[in-house]
């Protein structure tokens, strides 16, 4: 299968998106018709779908999600979306970590 083509459901306003992944000689290249993909940015879309996600598809093709899988499978593509997400979630914890630190520092400013 040379291309994948997904279409997803905008879940703020309903709109729909064509994505679409194919391998190059440089790696993966998945693009997205969102008005971020358009501008050459990460969407949520594409973040999606990488990491698993088909809620927003309009139609869950399994065989092209798994081909997306097996082609996006230890490629430098994934690397980056793995390093994303822990990044995330390292800021996640650092925020609940500051919003403890605050409550503790609230409640012995207030004796």
């Amino acid at each position: 299968m040379s291309e994948i083509v997904f279409t997803v459901r905008s879940e703020s306003d309903g709109a729909q998106y064509r994505l679409e992944a194919s391998r190059t000689d440089r790696g993966i290249r998945f693009t997205c018709s969102c008005a971020a993909g358009l501008k050459g940015a990460h969407c949520q879309h594409r973040l999606a779908l990488l990491l698993k996600d088909t809620r927003a598809c309009v139609e869950v093709i399994d065989a092209d999600v798994a081909a997306l899988h097996q082609m996006a499978k230890g490629s430098h593509l994934m690397q980056a979306v793995e390093m994303m997400v822990q990044a995330q979630a390292t800021v996640d914890e650092a925020q609940a970590d500051l919003r403890r630190a605050k409550r503790v520092l609230a409640t012995m400013l207030g004796g």
